[in-house]
């Protein structure tokens, strides 16, 4: 009796039991942290004997972990993930969310969660952002006859900052003249 109960636990995802996976659209890390992504199957079932597949970023191909025989498989995929990736959701419970320590610049992407059964397999992605902060602004003033040219650098943002310059009322100068530089 124990080993039939024991069977049918190791089963219970392979029954062809047809299933959503739930990821949220995007999740937001800071470089040098560690963030979740969120992934947990629809109804919620057990997927102990499942295989789970993370993917990532921006490439299908890009294995970042593997979940395989009741174990997480070592040394397959990326290096740049090794030690670096768990899963950490109660699989019992339909929750295969990927943690992803010692976040990058290059991390930044799109991440596919793929969870296969015996008789059914699905997948959905989530996108991880990164926003980074760029180098202090720079601002110069150069006169111009009777014009002044105010000059605003800095550099290493992502996503690119939108930026408004404004009188000192406060409204905004409509003629002002944008220039967008890559490298500084």
């Amino acid at each position: 009796m124990i080993l039939l109960l024991l069977v049918f636990d190791l089963l219970s995802c392979s029954y062809g039991d047809k299933f959503s996976v739930v990821v949220p659209d995007v999740v937001m890390g800071q470089s040098g942290s560690s963030v979740v992504l969120p992934c947990t199957l629809s109804p919620p079932l057990n997927c102990k004997s499942c295989e789970v597949h993370w993917y990532g970023p921006n490439n299908k191909d890009n294995l970042v972990l593997l979940y395989k025989d009741l174990k997480v498989q070592e040394n397959t995929g990326d290096p740049r993930y090794r030690n670096r990736v768990s899963l950490i959701g109660e699989l019992e419970k339909g929750n295969v969310s990927l943690k992803l320590e010692k976040l990058t610049v290059a991390d930044r992407g799109e991440y596919v969660c793929y969870v296969e059964s015996y008789l059914w397999y699905e997948r959905a992605s989530v996108f991880l952002n990164l926003p980074v902060v760029g180098s202090a602004l720079l601002l110069s003033l150069t006169e111009a006859g009777e014009q002044v040219n105010v000059t605003c650098a800095s550099g290493g943002w992502s996503p690119k900052p939108k930026f408004t310059w404004r009188d000192k009322e406060g409204r905004e100068l409509r003629n002002s003249v944008d220039h967008y530089r890559t490298g500084l």
